[in-house]
């Protein structure tokens, strides 16, 4: 009876659980912030970037990453920026963003 409890068990986990896939990235040094959302107005004005990957050209189903992302300083000593991704792979495909704000002294 103990055993098929942890089945039960078991099969309910595995039937909730769910994968996920990272966006894969390879550009760090054309787009800093997208990485280290601390940069956010560290430029001095507006900054706005558009990176496209895709990986394993001519495969059918292959991994295509767009970001999208921008950042400025907002007074003297604030930073405001946010992005926007889509990441698909396969038959997963995952699209979101992130607002990001920073202080400096």
């Amino acid at each position: 009876m103990q055993k098929a409890k942890h089945i039960i068990f078991l099969l309910f986990v595995a039937a909730s659980a769910a994968a996920q896939q990272q966006p894969l990235f390879s550009h760090y040094l054309l787009n800093g912030f997208g990485f280290n959302p601390a940069l956010a107005g560290s430029s001095g004005s507006l900054d706005t970037r558009l990176s496209y990957r895709r990986q394993w050209v001519g495969l059918e189903d292959a991994p295509m990453t767009q970001v999208l992302s921008a950042h400025a300083p907002v007074g003297r000593s604030l930073g405001l920026g946010g992005y926007l991704f889509n990441d698909a792979a396969g038959q997963l495909q995952r699209t979101g963003g992130s607002v990001a704000v920073s202080y400096g002294f």
